[in-house]
């Protein structure tokens, strides 16, 4: 089994917006904080690169993914699908 590194792996955020994750019906709110919120800390502590994607106007990005990436800015796209851009 390959071990995830820096050099061989990437995180992506997608659309972990207030708006649009309050309307989840996979994972209580609470739930889809804490995990993105665990895997956003893993990231960080693990120095993967990741990136972050959102759509307008989906609110403000989880906190919880956004602090221990260092606040980073997410990629606003006008796609729907997050990989077409």
């Amino acid at each position: 089994m390959l071990i995830p590194t820096r050099d061989n792996a990437a995180v992506l955020f997608l659309d972990l917006q207030d708006e649009i994750v309050k309307n989840s019906r996979t994972l209580p709110l609470d739930r889809l904080s804490r995990c993105a919120g665990a895997l956003a800390k893993l990231a960080a502590l693990h120095k993967l690169p990741a990136w972050l994607s959102a759509v307008p106007p989906g609110g403000a990005f989880l906190d919880g993914v956004l602090s221990p990436l260092g606040n980073p800015a997410p990629r606003m796209r006008m796609q729907t699908t997050a990989f077409a851009e």
